[in-house]
């Protein structure tokens, strides 16, 4: 019975083994993780005929480069920059990735190379005869200056400075760039190159004999002034402050820029310089008989604090508060501005200065009014009499009054400051001015 038991058991065993083996065997083995194999390298030739391809294997690390011939047949798939394609279209130069490895190809998917960089460069010369351009290649690191020759024939298209050309507009130094870098130009795109700087300076001397303009250039790098001697022709064109002008109505001093800045100018633009700051000061004195007035300078940014003798003649132009004047009408203490501010005044326009100050003593009898005044805070406080008649105007914080009305410690601002009284202005307590 035992012995039973034990060969039933053992048939079980054996059943569940067989009927595992089953099911396993149903069961397809898992697909290998990642991409099937493929052939990359370029075209180098195509036998659409025999449908043959010969590839030039990319090299890789140890294993040189080598051309393998791929073989196809109807059922091969062609795709050519991601778009289906057949065998015709595939040219020498083109990247391609092949699979399987080995065999006929199920799979050619091609790629158009991109272009080649273009050589770009400066034209040297061009013979319209040949057809050649030679062209100066820019040197990179420490290699020199290429001369390249780029032939070119009918179907060359040339632009300059993007507009349609021929090669016979092309030019010595204009900036080039060529395509294809190798053989006959597909395509020449030339630039005109940008005008040099002009040189710009002062005019120095104009030698209206030989033409010549002696200009001062200001040197580089904080360097002395440079003279140069710029030549001129019958072409060359001159404007003096926008006007046409010539070569002898330039005047030393005049600014110019002067095309190229090197040879004979083609043009000579100038400008007038503007007028120096006129002399800004107060009369000190005034010589009727000589015309001469002295000026005492305020001490600004243009005129430091000095006495200047000023020189006037017939045709100095006076003006006092705007109105026609001569100069013996010009007095002591009038503020003046004088054109120019050296040499025989051209103009000089004065200003009545107020007396500003405090009533110091009023005398009745003789209409006086004595006043502690200063020019400015550099100045001392001192005192001066003002002379008054019949005429003078007084006025207290805005109401008409007499001399006699005025009183010690009053503000008061009199008119003119020299000479007898026009008017005066007196307030009981002091105005916006002050000592």
């Amino acid at each position: 019975m035992q012995s039973l038991n034990r060969l039933f058991l053992v048939s079980l065993v054996v059943v569940g083994i067989v009927c595992a083996l089953s099911v396993s065997a149903a069961v397809p083995a898992p697909a290998a993780r990642g991409h099937a194999p493929a052939l990359f390298g370029t075209i180098v030739s195509v036998d659409a005929v025999a449908g043959n391809v010969v590839i030039a294997t990319a090299a890789r690390h140890s294993t040189p480069s080598q051309q393998v011939t791929v073989a196809t047949d109807a059922n091969t798939v062609i795709t050519l920059d991601g778009q289906p394609a057949t065998l015709a279209a595939l040219v020498a130069g083109m990247l391609v990735k092949v699979q399987p490895t080995t065999g006929t190809a199920t799979l050619i998917a091609a790629r158009t190379p991109p272009p080649p960089p273009p050589l770009r460069g400066v034209i040297v010369s061009v013979d319209t005869t040949t057809g050649d351009v030679q062209v100066a290649v820019d040197a990179r690191h420490s290699e020199p200056t290429l001369l390249v020759t780029v032939p070119t024939d009918a179907n060359t298209v040339v632009t300059l400075d993007g507009q349609p050309s021929t090669l016979a507009a092309l030019a010595a130094g204009m900036f080039v760039k060529v395509q294809p870098s190798t053989g006959v130009a597909v395509s020449i795109d030339a630039r005109t190159p940008p005008a040099p700087a002009p040189l710009e300076g002062v005019i120095v001397n104009v030698d209206s004999a030989t033409g010549d303009v002696v200009v001062a250039t200001r040197g580089r790098h904080s360097g002395p002034d440079v003279q140069v001697t710029v030549f001129t022709d019958s072409n060359t064109l001159v404007t003096i402050d926008g006007n046409a002008a010539t070569v002898p109505d330039l005047q030393a001093g005049m600014f110019v820029k002067v095309q190229p800045p090197s040879g004979t100018a083609t043009s000579i633009e100038a400008r007038t310089p503007p007028p120096p700051p006129p002399l800004v000061g107060v009369i000190v004195s005034v010589d009727a008989a000589t015309g001469n007035v002295v000026v005492a300078t305020g001490g600004g940014r243009h005129d430091p604090a000095q006495q200047v003798t000023v020189a006037t003649d017939a045709n100095t132009v006076v003006t006092i508060d705007g109105n026609a004047a001569t100069v013996a009408a010009l007095l002591p203490g009038m503020s003046v501005k004088v054109q120019p501010r050296s040499g025989t005044a051209a103009s000089i326009e004065a200003q009545t200065q107020p007396l500003l100050g405090i009533v110091v003593s009023v005398d009745t009898v003789t209409g006086n009014v004595v006043v502690a005044s200063r020019n400015n805070r550099m100045t001392p406080v001192q005192q001066v009499t003002v002379a008054t008649d019949a005429n003078t105007v007084v006025t207290i914080d805005g109401n008409a009054a007499t001399v006699a009305d005025l009183k010690a410690g009053m503000f008061v601002k009199i008119s003119p400051s020299t000479g007898t009284a026009a008017t005066i202005v007196a307030h009981t307590v002091p105005g916006p001015h002050s000592m």
